[in-house]
C-alpha cells in the first residue's frame, strides 16, 4: 500500500534555503562567534548582547535581547541632590524630581487682580488681596532663606500700563512675598485684570 496523503516518512526536510532542518549552529556563518552568550543577529553575525552608557550624554545603547530577566534594563532615577547639582548625565529625571533643577521654577501663579482668586497655579497655596494692587502669595513649600529666591511678574490689564512689584524685607519670607501692581502713568496701586508671577531658587 502507498503512503497516505499526511502521513510522515522518513528523511531530511529542506528548506527554502538549503539547509537541513533543523538548521544548526554551523550552518550559521560556519558556527564562527556562536556561545551560549551571543545570539544570531539580522546581518548575519553572531554578536553578544551589549549595554552601555555614555557617561558624557547619558545615552543608553542596546544591541541584543533583553529575554532574561538578568537582562533587564535598569535606570537609575536623579534624586533631589542630583537634580540640584545638576551635573549628572548618568540618571533619568522623573516628574517628582524636575522641580529641583535650578533652571526650573518653584512655584507659579496666575491670579484675579481685583479678588486675588486664582485661575491656574503649582507650588502655591493661595494668594490673598490686601487692597488695591497689593496681594501676598503663600507658597506650598518654603525655600531655604528669605534671599536666596527671585521672582518674575507681568500683568494683564486694558485701560492702563502696569507692571508687577515684589515685596523685600519683612515682605519677603521662605513662605510669603509681597505682590504689588504698579499703575505707570500714576504711579498708584491698580487692580490688573490678571497677575502673573513666576519663582525661582532653591527649596
Amino acid at each position: 500500500m502507498g503512503q497516505r496523503l499526511g502521513t510522515p516518512i522518513s528523511g531530511n526536510l529542506i528548506n527554502c534555503f538549503g539547509y537541513v532542518a533543523p538548521i544548526t549552529v554551523s550552518q550559521l556563518n560556519g558556527g564562527t562567534g556562536a556561545s551560549s552568550s551571543t545570539f544570531w543577529r539580522g546581518d548575519g553575525t553572531w554578536v553578544a548582547p551589549v549595554t552601555s552608557i555614555d557617561t558624557a550624554t547619558g545615552a543608553i545603547t542596546i544591541s541584543g535581547l533583553l529575554s532574561r530577566s538578568s537582562q533587564d534594563l535598569r535606570v537609575t532615577a536623579a534624586t533631589q541632590s542630583d537634580q540640584e547639582t545638576a551635573t549628572s548625565t548618568a540618571v533619568a529625571v522623573t516628574p517628582g524630581r524636575q522641580h529641583f533643577h535650578p533652571l526650573s521654577p518653584k512655584a507659579w501663579a496666575t491670579f484675579v487682580g481685583s479678588s486675588g482668586s486664582v485661575v491656574a497655579s503649582s507650588g502655591v497655596t493661595s494668594v490673598s488681596r490686601g487692597g488695591a494692587g497689593t496681594y501676598t502669595v503663600t507658597f506650598s513649600t518654603a525655600f531655604s532663606s528669605a534671599v536666596n529666591y527671585g521672582a518674575l511678574g507681568s500683568t494683564e490689564h486694558n485701560l492702563a500700563n502696569s507692571i508687577v512689584k515684589f515685596g523685600s524685607g519683612a515682605n519677603k519670607t521662605t513662605t510669603t512675598i509681597a505682590v504689588f501692581a504698579i499703575n505707570l502713568a500714576t504711579n498708584g496701586l491698580v487692580d490688573p485684570d490678571y497677575v502673573t508671577v513666576m519663582f525661582f531658587g532653591d527649596q
